[in-house]
């Protein structure tokens, strides 16, 4: 990827992170990387044997990760795009649900939200109400404030190919 990055792919990266994926994005070139817990484990062999050593026991396709797992070690050129604890996408869905319309409806969602399993009861009740597609749309929404706000922030520039729809 080139610069300037594309929003939709920033907003898509952002999305795909997890507990054991995380990803970067490189504020000169735009790329971005997605470190997952293999590449952690790959990190720490690197900290203790060097990256030559380590990079003789690899396939391909893991040799290629080296130099941007490396990169990303010693803190040059990528850094960490908003994880999902900047994020903060049960306050995404609570906002979702206050723009439902219907009040059963919307009574409905906030119940599923309160308590253990909101996240699965959520996904239950938006497929259940078919407003599964409005869901994404908002959330790719509140995505899309949060890249442009960060890739703002660092001055890294940007085409807004971004879609309301996207994965719906």
């Amino acid at each position: 990827m080139s610069l300037p990055v594309s929003l939709q792919h920033v907003i898509d990266e952002m999305d795909m992170q997890n507990d054991m994926m995380h990803a970067y994005i490189s504020p000169e070139t735009g790329e971005t990387f997605m470190f997952t817990d293999e590449d952690d484990v790959l990190s720490m062999r690197i900290e203790s044997n060097g990256v030559e050593e380590v990079k003789k026991e690899l396939p391909d396709w893991q040799q290629e990760r080296l130099p941007y797992i490396e990169k990303i070690l010693k803190g040059e050129e990528f850094i960490n795009l908003p994880s999902q604890f900047d994020i903060h996408e049960y306050s995404i869905m609570k906002d979702f649900c206050y723009t439902v319309e219907g009040e059963e409806v919307k009574e409905d969602l906030l119940r599923g939200i309160d308590g253990r399993g909101a996240f699965r009861m959520f996904k239950d009740l938006i497929l259940r109400h078919g407003i599964r597609d409005d869901w994404f749309a908002f959330k790719n929404q509140a995505l899309k404030k949060i890249a442009v706000r960060f890739l703002e922030h660092h001055e890294i520039p940007y085409e807004d190919d971004s879609s309301s729809n996207s994965r719906a």
